[in-house]
């Protein structure tokens, strides 16, 4: 009997020694844990993926295996959200890469002998032959400019010194294809204060937009009339003559206080010209806040009679390069200055002047005040820009009509005076009423012209001469 229990002791000894052996092999062979393994970002929110003993774990979260069994997880700190903006657009500007032109022409001075011609049988007026043959050219135009000297004051109408025309005028500075019209000019006041409102109010009822004098104070100091696109600021001045005291005055004549806030004019004396000089740039600052993609000067200036620019000309010019008007066209002095293209001193910015463009229609001759023809001639100035990407106005175009101031005197103290296009003229005598004998008058001021054209400064842009058909 207690063989049997030894035996039976022997073997749960080894029993038990069997299963501890198999317990420390079972132990052995176990492998210790991977670490966590990186893997690189591909989801769109910045969010990281990490995979933990099999486990796929988002920014901490757990995530179910192909089995769907899920296991916690410790929480962890997570790097900052990153977005990528949409991309924006902006909408062009409107009339990128379109094309304007402005057209602008000199005096419409009324002396008596051509007012004369234009009184109709039975009492009336009528002018509207006299700017007939510029049509095609003015035509053209998106804005068509010509400087109404004198007053439109009613009657009794009167020539030199002191200027009244019928009202027929203004209709005939439409009828020639004119859009605009400058009422601001040494004559101005001629007629007094209500002369200066009578005239911008007939030019007005003409269909003309009036630029450089006001009827009333709520009239704009300037106009922007938009085409294609492209948005046109138009204003006028005039300079004045000799202040008498610390009074403004034109030709001479005291400006009237009521009539200091209704025209655009700047003295050429110090010390008031530089603060003059600088409210027409401010001017010009406003009106491209106003929306002006084209800032255009049409001037009433310069010495009469002399076809080289003043010093006060080319220095307010300069002045308004600086401030970023793109065209001045100039008239006044009677006879043609050249043609400049002017740089702003930062560089940034070109300006296109037209000095002057000089007589339009007048009676003026070839003797009148010794100006040897000159005052016979004239040009229509033919500008163009094209609008950039960036809203900038690009010189397109630099062109003018010459033509003679012809002037068909058919009674004592009676004329009938129009514009005859200089290349036209020569090329066709008969369809302008010119017989051969009487075309030594257009080669004569063809020369002429010539002569002060041959002074243009431009750079690299080329100046056109137009044919005028």
């Amino acid at each position: 009997m207690k063989s049997k229990t030894n035996l039976l002791l022997a073997v749960m000894g080894g029993v038990v020694l069997l299963l501890l052996v198999i317990l420390i092999g079972v132990r052995l062979s176990q492998k210790a844990p991977r670490p966590a393994e990186l893997i690189p970002d591909t989801g769109t929110s910045g969010a990281r993926l990490e995979r933990t003993n099999g486990r796929e774990t988002t920014n901490g979260r757990e995530t179910k295996g192909s089995a769907g069994m899920t296991t916690p997880t410790p929480t962890t700190t997570q790097p900052p959200t990153t977005t990528t903006a949409e991309p924006t657009t902006t909408e062009p500007l409107p009339g990128v890469g379109e094309t304007v032109t402005v057209v602008a022409g000199g005096d419409v001075l009324m002396h008596t002998w051509l007012l004369n011609g234009g009184r109709q049988s039975d009492g009336s007026y009528d002018y509207d032959y006299m700017l007939k043959y510029l049509r095609p050219v003015t035509g053209t135009a998106d804005v068509a400019l010509a400087d109404m000297e004198g007053t439109l004051a009613g009657e009794p109408y009167t020539g030199y010194p002191q200027f009244s025309s019928p009202d027929a005028v203004a209709r005939a500075i439409a009828a020639g294809g004119f859009n605009h019209a400058l009422s601001a000019n040494n004559h101005a006041i001629d007629r007094g204060t209500a002369g200066l409102k009578r005239t911008a109010e007939v030019l007005r009822d003409a269909g003309l937009t009036v630029v450089g004098t006001r009827a009333a104070a709520d009239w704009p100091r300037y106009t922007i009339s938009e085409h294609r696109g492209v948005r046109i600021g138009v204003t006028g001045w005039t300079y004045e003559t000799v202040r008498q005291g610390d009074r403004r005055a034109l030709n001479g004549i005291l400006m009237p206080e009521d009539v200091l806030d209704l025209i655009n004019s700047f003295s050429i004396e110090d010390p008031w010209m530089t603060e003059d000089f600088n409210q027409m740039a401010a001017m010009a600052a406003d009106m491209r806040e106003a929306g002006a993609d084209l800032v255009v000067f049409f001037l009433h200036w310069g010495t009469e009679y002399q076809t080289t620019p003043a010093g006060y000309q080319t220095n307010l010019a300069q002045r308004l390069c600086d401030a970023g008007v793109d065209l001045v066209i100039g008239n006044g002095p009677h006879v043609m200055q050249p043609i400049h293209v002017l740089t702003s001193e930062d560089g940034s910015h070109e300006m296109l002047c037209y000095y002057s463009v000089g007589n339009m229609v007048t009676d003026q001759y070839f003797d009148t005040a010794n100006n040897q023809g000159f005052a016979e001639d004239g040009l229509l100035a033919h500008a163009s820009f094209t609008k950039q990407a960036d809203g900038s106005m690009q010189i397109a175009r630099i062109a003018y009509l010459d033509f003679y101031c012809y002037k068909n005197k058919y009674a004592s103290a009676e004329t009938l005076n129009t514009p005859i296009p200089i290349t036209a003229g020569l090329e066709s005598p008969g369809s302008y009423g010119l017989n051969s004998d009487q075309l030594w008058m257009l080669r004569n001021s063809a020369d002429r012209t010539a002569s002060v054209m041959a002074r243009n400064e431009t750079g690299d842009y080329g100046v056109e001469r137009l044919s005028g058909y």
